[in-house]
């Protein structure tokens, strides 16, 4: 009996003697070690909550964005268009001559285009003749700046010139085949339809 007393009371000793600070000061490498493992964990539990803390931040700030442009959207809504255009957006005297300035250099640019390159990508300039096919890259590209500048007859030529004339359809078909010899049949079968449809959509 006195032998199972005294093991069970050195067990319990043995699992205690753990917390006491003599047993590690004998013991540096587990001292070191409890103390990198307490600094360790310290860091993951504080930036844990750190992060935690900064994400419901960020989150509120979002939610007070969103309620701040369904608040804007629904005034702008409920307001008549052009009113509360000009009563957001008070126009500077000096941005209002600019944007004048710029327009007339557009309408410049533009009509010389009309006038010597229309439909054209890249003129010669000794003949005038068209050395890069008949695609109209450029006048594609411009649509959007026409129509965000507001130049409206200028943009419906443009428009009419592209679907009326078909421009670029020609140069397509041409391309196809040589595109021929290169594609893939499956390949072909894509892009001939998506010049069937160009050439539909320019009739």
């Amino acid at each position: 009996m006195a032998r199972k007393s005294s093991t069970s009371s050195s067990s319990s000793n043995n699992r205690w003697r753990y917390i006491l600070s003599s047993y590690y000061l004998k013991h540096t490498k587990r001292l070191v070690f409890l103390f990198i493992s307490f600094v360790f964990l310290t860091f993951f539990v504080w930036d844990r909550q750190y992060l935690i803390r900064e994400h419901e931040a960020e989150m509120t700030k979002l939610s007070q964005d969103l309620l701040r442009l369904q608040n804007q959207l629904q005034e702008f809504k409920s307001a008549s268009g052009e009113t509360m255009i000009t009563n957001v957006l008070k126009d500077d005297p000096v941005d209002v001559q600019r944007r004048g300035k710029v327009k007339e250099a557009m309408l410049h640019a533009w009509t010389c285009y009309e006038n010597y390159a229309w439909g054209q990508d890249e003129l010669q300039t000794n003949n005038g003749v068209n050395s890069f096919g008949r695609l109209g890259a450029t006048l594609i590209d411009s649509l959007d700046t026409l129509y965000i500048m507001g130049l409206d007859e200028q943009f419906q030529r443009a428009r009419d010139l592209i679907i009326l004339d078909g421009l670029g359809v020609a140069a397509i078909a041409g391309y196809a085949v040589f595109k021929e010899l290169i594609f893939q049949p499956k390949e072909y079968k894509v892009y001939g339809k998506a010049l069937e449809r160009v050439q539909d959509d320019g009739q």
